[in-house]
């Protein structure tokens, strides 16, 4: 009894396919990562409105989607020149004091503002360093055109630009924390404010 030969096709990712997945995942998590630490620890409003349109593109990339592509290249783009853009202002104290920052205090604040916090910016940096370079070769490209038309439609162009003008108007114009924390915050200092005891001032001995 002879047996026939398995007809499946090879369905086992290569190489550059699990780069792409590698890649696709960082920006879930990071975004994953923002919202939560900008909600629970943080409370910059800024980061959690930025955080869902890299997880959007992130889940699109690993559905091949192509405009997904084109959002995870434009966002690896913007955060590298806001990076550089943070960082200079920091360093030679764009708007503010006239006297430069240290170098080391300049690029810690540089990557904690796009963050959150330094160790986020720098992870951050790293897989927009890498998707720019993987994401933008023909390897990638060609991965994701597989029995797809030629060019992007205008409507995918549009979901790309429109998540991208959302991300950066998030974070360069979004405040940094909400009113209602302000209020909180404000709301305790003013109960410890009545809670601390006044000492007297000493007198002078009577004679």
């Amino acid at each position: 009894m002879s047996m026939e030969p398995n007809s499946e096709p090879n369905i086992t990712p290569t190489a550059q396919q699990r780069a792409t997945t590698v890649l696709a995942s960082l920006w879930g998590l990071l975004s994953a990562y923002q919202f939560l630490a900008s909600v629970l620890i943080t409370h910059d409003v800024r980061l959690y409105l930025a955080a869902p349109a890299p997880f959007l593109a992130a889940w699109a990339a690993l559905e091949r989607r192509r405009w997904a592509r084109l959002t995870l290249l434009c966002l690896s783009g913007a955060t590298l020149a806001l990076f550089g853009l943070a960082f200079a202002a920091f360093k030679f104290r764009i708007g503010g004091a006239s006297f430069p920052l240290p170098l080391s205090d300049s690029l810690l604040s540089a990557l904690a503002a796009i963050g959150p916090g330094a160790a986020g910016g720098a992870v951050k940096l790293l897989v927009a360093g890498a998707s720019l370079a993987w994401l933008s070769s023909g390897t990638a490209r060609s991965e994701f055109e597989i029995a797809k038309q030629k060019r992007l439609d205008l409507g995918q162009r549009m979901i790309a630009g429109f998540l991208v003008a959302l991300w950066a108007c998030a974070l360069l114009f979004g405040p940094t924390s909400s009113p209602a924390l302000l209020t909180r915050q404000q709301g305790s200092r003013t109960v410890i404010a009545h809670h601390v005891p006044v000492q007297d001032e000493p007198q002078p001995p009577h004679h």
